[in-house]
């Protein structure tokens, strides 16, 4: 005959440890806020990348920006992007050109240089 199976309840509450401090909050200055929140009014800037980076809640940066713009630190009006990226140039990338007989082999420079011997070998046995 087997057993009933018993089951304890255990309680478990968490208390701070002593000396810590009762809550923690983290104290931004005006002067950070401000620039939070006109950063994210720039044309193309999501709220959610900036409060991940800086480490708060999306919602936090629009009651900074709420605060800013009624305190007229901010305008509301998306402040102007400050430079336009310039289209990179196409970069070449240096290509040797080797003419063996009929053939024309053409790899990029830093090529792996077994390889392009195996290669030139194969076409100087065809």
């Amino acid at each position: 005959m087997t057993s009933p199976a018993t089951f304890q309840m255990i309680e478990a509450v968490a208390e701070p440890f002593e000396g810590a401090p009762a809550q923690v909050h983290r104290r931004w200055s005006d002067a950070f806020k401000t620039e939070i929140a006109a950063e994210s009014l720039i044309p193309g800037a999501k709220v959610s990348e900036i409060a991940r980076r800086v480490g708060v809640d999306a919602s936090q940066i629009y009651q900074w920006r709420k605060a800013a713009v009624r305190a007229g630190w901010i305008s509301q009006a998306p402040a102007p992007a400050a430079t336009k990226a310039l289209p990179v140039p196409e970069t070449r990338i240096p290509t040797i050109e080797i003419s063996l007989g009929g053939a024309t082999i053409r790899c990029e420079a830093g090529f792996d240089e077994a390889h392009l011997r195996r290669v030139i070998r194969a076409v100087r046995q065809s």
